[in-house]
């Protein structure tokens, strides 16, 4: 481990469920994409620390980069997709059930 920090995985089913738990202070962090997280930093209800990204996101100028902060072997980004069952109601791997607003 580079910093010595250690971390917990909680697994989730989707990130509504994981900031749910960040915002009423059931977790202390988090590593997700910037849409999901903006409108909470924006709101001063969560606080940004470090950007996984090579460079600074417009989004947030003022926020260091995982490099700047001396951690020059890391770089995370994200993607995201829709990834609808063919048929019939699916699962994902880890049994969360998709389409939950669909019952």
């Amino acid at each position: 481990m580079v910093t010595g920090t250690f971390m917990v995985h909680m697994p989730y089913c989707g990130t509504g469920s994981m900031l749910t738990d960040l915002l009423a202070g059931r977790t202390q962090a988090t590593n997700v994409g910037l849409p999901a997280l903006l409108p909470h930093v924006r709101a001063a209800k969560l606080r940004a620390i470090a950007v996984g990204t090579a460079q600074r996101p417009p989004a947030l100028p003022d926020v260091p980069t995982l490099a700047e902060m001396g951690l020059k072997d890391i770089e995370t980004s994200q993607w995201y997709g829709t990834w609808p069952p063919l048929a019939g109601r699916a699962r994902s791997s880890d049994g969360c059930r998709m389409n939950r607003s669909r019952r």
